[in-house]
């Protein structure tokens, strides 16, 4: 009896011993990113979007279409603070690009306030212009610039060269048809032409809608409706300027309609010794902002883009990239960067992968900037597969092995330039928004690993 006793009270002590202990801390399910984006946005047919919310070390959490619906919550369990966030779309089921975003804090809400207006239809008067015969044309001019030789029409909405010829030209006046798109977001042109003896700019701003014209009306445009323009140079200086295009594009922006290009010149490769382009200053078109794009087509040096408010420079020098060294192959590389350039704000880097054809699959992996320094290992995340099973000639490239692409540093005094916010901005919407009311450059150096 008594080792019965005894062994009952062994019995009580364990079971007391044991209900003593801490239970471990259970995951709990909470909200790793409220979204609220307009579905609108993503038309299934063309461009599918996903989120997908993953630890840091790839596991996958929990994700959502971004095509299917507007506001949801990606939830799951997880007892950290930070997650990575993968946002990718699927271009007319045929091509997939992926966005890694690291560090994202937990609960927040992305959303964009940028939504779409559904147009029925794009509507166009076609329009003939009938001008006054002063300015510079193919057939008649006193420009040694090719630049100043030709006229120019400029629309809300469309990156076009602009140049082109008159159709006819008679009784001292000089006449063109143009389509002219009467949405309210694209009203706006510019007419650009080089007074013939002085090659000095002349700007005519066309606001032309659908209440003031119909399809088919001529309007009369005589000198005095132009206003004068200055002609400004800028010089490109890199090592690889004979191996390089470079576009100059500067924009006015007039509030409640698209961006309207004022002037655009480019270069080909070899097509200028001293690498000079023209654009137009003016009081009735004033440059808001301005881009120029160099691409060179030499390997191992750098490509350059810039978007700025600031006061276009005289001459702009393209340096070159540095220290960054990736190894490795298939699904694991070991990669070494740092910050090249000092004096400038750097806000983040990107490495680049691809997989099958350049553009079929493409995974873009960005660094804040307290990360581009030193070394890390690359692992690319895996896309859920029930999402890929839906389009099989991506599931077959999704066999394939990664391949190093492109290095990117991007330097910029652009305010409010979270992980977030650079998603919903860059990515989401292709712009590089600018809030602050401040002058800002935005600055890419971009090459091949």
């Amino acid at each position: 009896m008594k080792q019965i006793d005894k062994l009952l009270l062994g019995i009580a002590f364990v079971f007391l011993f044991f209900s003593c202990q801490k239970d471990p801390v259970e995951k709990e399910t909470q909200i790793l990113l409220s979204v609220n984006v307009n579905s609108q946005k993503f038309n299934k047919v063309f461009r599918e979007a996903y989120m997908a919310a993953y630890t840091p070390e790839g596991e996958l959490l929990s994700y959502g279409c971004l095509s299917d619906s507007s506001t949801w919550d990606l939830k799951a369990e997880y007892d950290k603070d930070k997650i990575d966030i993968l946002y990718f779309e699927i271009q007319q089921k045929l091509f997939l690009s992926i966005h890694h975003i690291k560090n994202v804090d937990i609960g927040q809400l992305f959303e964009d306030d940028n939504t779409v207006t559904i147009s029925p239809s794009f509507q166009y008067l076609n329009i003939t212009l009938k001008v006054e015969d002063f300015a510079n044309h193919i057939n008649n001019n006193t420009s040694l610039n090719f630049f100043g030789k030709i006229p120019y029409i400029y629309h809300r909405g469309n990156n076009n060269i602009g140049e082109f010829d008159w159709q006819k030209i008679e009784d001292s006046y000089a006449y063109k048809s143009s389509f002219i798109n009467i949405d309210t977001r694209y009203q706006g042109s510019e007419l650009l032409l080089f007074e013939r003896g002085t090659n000095l700019p002349y700007i005519c701003y066309m606001d032309i809608s659908a209440d003031d014209h119909s399809d088919g009306d001529t309007i009369l445009i005589n000198k005095s409706d132009f206003n004068p323009g200055q002609l400004k140079t800028i010089q490109v200086n890199s090592s690889g300027n004979e191996n390089a295009s470079v576009f100059l594009y500067t924009y006015n922006t007039v509030e409640g309609k698209e961006d309207l290009i004022t002037s655009f010149d480019h270069l080909t490769p070899g097509s200028s010794v001293d690498n000079y382009l023209n654009y137009v200053i003016s009081d009735i078109l004033p440059v808001n902002y301005w881009t120029l794009k160099y691409y060179t087509f030499i390997s191992g040096l750098t490509s350059y883009t810039i978007y700025s408010s600031k006061e276009i420079p005289a001459l702009l020098n393209i340096e070159e990239l540095s220290g960054q060294k990736i190894t490795g192959s298939e699904n694991n590389f070991e990669f070494t960067h740092s910050n090249i350039f000092q004096d400038r704000n750097l806000a983040r880097s990107t490495v680049q992968f691809t997989k099958g054809n350049v553009n079929d699959f493409t995974y873009s992996l960005y660094f804040d900037a307290s990360e581009t320094t030193g070394s890390t290992s690359i692992v690319p995340f895996e896309i859920p597969v029930e999402i890929l099973e839906k389009f099989p000639d991506l599931l077959e490239i999704n066999n394939f092995s990664w391949n190093k692409n492109t290095y990117s540093q991007i330097y910029t005094d652009i305010p409010d330039n979270s992980p977030l916010e650079f998603l919903r901005n860059s990515i989401l919407n292709g712009i590089e928004n600018n809030t602050s009311g401040h002058d800002f450059a935005y600055e890419m150096f971009t090459i091949d690993l």
